[in-house]
C-alpha cells in the first residue's frame, strides 16, 4: 500500500505541476538530494535544463494537520539542496478526501 500511495502521489503531483506552473518534470533526481524530481521550463528549447526542484509525498488517509506536518517535513528535507539556488516545490497528496497541496519555497 505504501508503494501504491507514493506512485499515485507522483502521478497526480506531476500532472498538476505541469498544469499549474510553467514547469514540467524532466527527470528523477538522485537519491540523497532532498527532492524527487528536476523541473524544466515547458517552453524551453533546451528541455533538460534544471529550473526547479520537486519533492512529492503521499498520505493514504489523513487530516489537514497531517498534511501541514508533512509539508513542513518536506520543506526541511529540501533545504539540503539550497545550494542549487533553484526554487523548490513541495506537493503532498492525500487520497482520503482527496486533496493535493503544493507549497513553493
Amino acid at each position: 500500500m505504501q508503494y501504491t500511495t507514493e506512485a499515485g502521489a507522483y502521478c497526480l503531483a506531476i500532472l498538476m505541476m505541469q498544469k499549474l506552473t510553467e514547469y514540467k518534470v524532466i527527470r528523477q533526481s538522485q537519491k540523497g538530494t532532498g527532492f524527487d524530481f528536476w523541473l524544466g521550463d515547458k517552453k524551453d528549447d533546451y528541455p533538460f535544463e534544471n529550473k526547479a526542484r520537486l519533492e512529492i509525498s503521499g498520505i493514504l488517509k489523513g487530516e489537514q494537520n497531517q498534511i501541514n506536518q508533512r509539508i513542513s517535513q518536506k520543506v526541511a528535507q529540501t533545504k539540503q539542496s539550497n545550494g542549487l539556488k533553484l526554487p523548490a516545490y513541495i506537493a503532498v497528496v492525500e487520497f482520503g478526501a482527496p486533496r493535493l497541496q503544493v507549497k513553493k519555497r
